[in-house]
């Protein structure tokens, strides 16, 4: 199983999170975009392997070819199912492909003038592995699933059944889909106990709706009320959703937490050297898990901050950590989304953490140019919480 990569902005977006879940692992994508960019990630993690697709896109037979190549352009979907009215729980009365349509030069057809309407379907209750045998023994490329009604329920697809057999220590749910994470930062509350408009909470809200499986939540200052009250309320609104909080150093603060609904901690991740103090690594992870073993048991540990290597990761594990949260082992890989440049001949992504980073970066080292100094560049990448370039 692969650990899961940093929430950075440098590190984790849509493309390393779905390469992690495929060996095994979960991405947490960044909050450092808007909202909906945010749940857009999500969903392209989520839809990449499908398993059941839930909500299969469906077309009533009066559509026109036009409508369907429109479809098929902005969601790369190669075949669609026609309902009676166009919806999902209505009656399947065909089911519409490329190769129905390719030839045909008036795209003003109606769908159910050239839909196959002999479609080989199933019928629920099925088990994915059920799906997957049908699949192969009627040797087509989408399965609809139905009820006794023939109401359209959902649909498996052979793409979905190589993309399993090629990775099959990938990360999924209950549905098939992969797992996805995702970050939010904890703002401020008004006095009537509410956010804004905007807020954290109604990010961390878009995010469960888009299907995210877990949800880290951070604090964005160092009192950690408003991250308290974030965890309360989106655990009593989607109690599915597993909702993990930190940074933790104190049993003190993994109580906290706990008691207010996180799944999961998140320990370490200070910054004593540029904050000028902190409390160490090691022994925050071996007292803090200890002490939620002790008393929450069931409760995940994360073990984060300064994990470079499968060293670390071990120390980490032994010291009482479930998981470990890594950042710039993953920044350096092509999924990574930092910027790539040429530093003294090779080729180096730029990896940092937070915002202030990103500010640090683009006024220390744009002025100059991509290639430059090393020195220069690594005096800019010491702000805090900015790393150097990773090879």
């Amino acid at each position: 199983r692969s650990p899961p990569p940093s929430t950075m902005e440098t590190v984790t977006e849509a493309d390393l999170a779905t390469s992690l879940a495929l060996v095994g692992g979960i991405g947490f994508i960044h909050c450092n975009q808007g909202i909906d960019a945010q749940a857009e990630m999500v969903k392209r993690t989520k839809r990449f392997v499908s398993g059941f697709i839930l909500e299969p896109v469906t077309l009533r037979p009066d559509h026109t070819l036009k409508e369907l190549d429109k479809i098929k352009e902005t969601q790369g979907i190669s075949a669609i199912c026609i309902t009676e009215n166009g919806k999902l729980d209505s009656k399947l009365v065909g089911i519409i492909t490329s190769r129905d349509t390719d030839t045909i030069t008036d795209r003003r057809t109606k769908i159910g003038d050239v839909m196959n309407k002999r479609v080989i379907k199933a019928q629920e209750p099925l088990t994915m592995e059920a799906a997957m045998d049908q699949l192969k023994k009627a040797k087509v490329g989408k399965l609809p699933i139905v009820n006794k009604e023939n109401r359209l329920v959902t649909m498996v697809t052979r793409s979905d059944i190589k993309k399993v057999r090629d990775h099959p220590q990938m990360s999924r749910d209950f549905h098939g889909q992969l797992l996805a994470g995702a970050r939010v930062v904890a703002g401020g509350w008004n006095d009537e106990g509410e956010q804004p408009r905007g807020s954290a909470f109604e990010r961390a809200c878009a995010l469960a709706e888009a299907g995210t499986d877990v949800i880290l939540v951070d604090p964005a200052e160092a009192s950690n009320d408003g991250q308290l009250k974030l965890v309360q309320a989106l655990k009593a609104q989607y109690p599915k959703v597993d909702v993990v909080a930190g940074p933790i150093v104190s049993c003190r603060e993994a109580k906290r937490v706990i008691e207010a609904g996180a799944d999961g901690i998140l320990i370490g991740g200070g910054l004593p050297h540029a904050a000028g103090h902190g409390r160490a690594e090691a022994t925050a992870l071996f007292e803090v898990s200890k002490y939620v073993r002790e008393n929450y048991p069931g409760t995940s540990v994360v073990a984060a901050g300064n994990v470079l290597n499968a060293g670390h990761v071990l120390k980490a594990l032994c010291l009482g950590a479930s998981t470990v949260m890594v950042g710039e082992p993953f920044a350096s890989t092509d999924e990574a989304p930092g910027r790539s440049l040429v530093q003294d001949g090779q080729l180096v992504k730029l990896h940092n953490p937070t915002a202030e980073g990103v500010q640090a970066m683009r006024h220390s080292v744009v002025p100059g140019g991509l290639i430059g100094s090393r020195s220069r560049l690594s005096n800019a990448m010491r702000a805090r919480g900015v790393g150097e370039p990773v090879p």
